[in-house]
């Protein structure tokens, strides 16, 4: 447990490298360490090691790590990946373990979106029926807040040179053509954010 505190710590003074190495000497310990798996499915992630993510993600929950953010782990990795309707179908397993406290995954939805702005195949034309399926999987589970709220962090994605102007707005008319005129007022807040960060970046180009 020494080893795994010590990852902790590592990780959240963000050495990555070093809270890998903490959680790989705890599982030569014990390979059976849940946490350790789960953090080291994490902490992969973050270092966009995804096959290695996935694998420790998955022996996290072989191991019984049951709850919501090993699978949302699973999810942000699959997706990632690009390896869509995998990582649905991980997202909508997540979510139905939802315990009410929406904003704890806030962090774990925030990666999913991102990657469908930074990872899709063939960009603007996925992203309607991406954008459609995570709209439709949140608005079941009451969880729209935590999307619009992970939407906000693209801005700063939409403001570098990564994406063009045109890819900009494609981004913001996919969203709103998805969530349509009578979207959840936190998705409405969102999107006129976007909308502002879209038009300020035209007018700039």
């Amino acid at each position: 447990d020494s080893w795994h505190l010590r990852g902790l710590t590592l990780h959240e003074c963000g050495k990555l490298e070093d809270a890998l190495a903490a959680w790989d000497h705890c599982l030569t310990i014990d390979a059976g360490h849940v946490e350790s798996w789960f953090n080291r499915g994490a902490v992969l992630a973050a270092l966009s090691r995804y096959r290695e993510a996935e694998a420790a993600c998955d022996r996290a929950i072989e191991l019984g790590d049951m709850g919501p953010h090993a699978h949302f782990n699973r999810a942000e990795v699959l997706i990632a990946q690009n390896r869509w309707d995998d990582g649905m179908t991980a997202l909508d397993n997540a979510v139905g373990r939802f315990d009410g406290t929406g904003w704890v995954y806030a962090c774990d939805t925030e990666a999913i979106v991102e990657h469908v702005l930074t990872r899709t195949p063939g960009s603007a034309a996925e992203w309607p029926r991406r954008i459609g399926e995570l709209l439709a999987l949140f608005q079941r589970e009451r969880m729209v807040p935590v999307l619009a709220r992970s939407l906000l962090a693209t801005i700063r994605e939409l403001s570098g040179p990564t994406l063009t102007p045109e890819l900009a707005r494609a981004w913001l008319e996919a969203w709103e053509g998805q969530a349509g005129p009578d979207t959840h007022f936190a998705m409405e807040m969102s999107l006129r954010c976007l909308a502002a960060a879209v038009g300020f970046r035209e007018s700039k180009d």
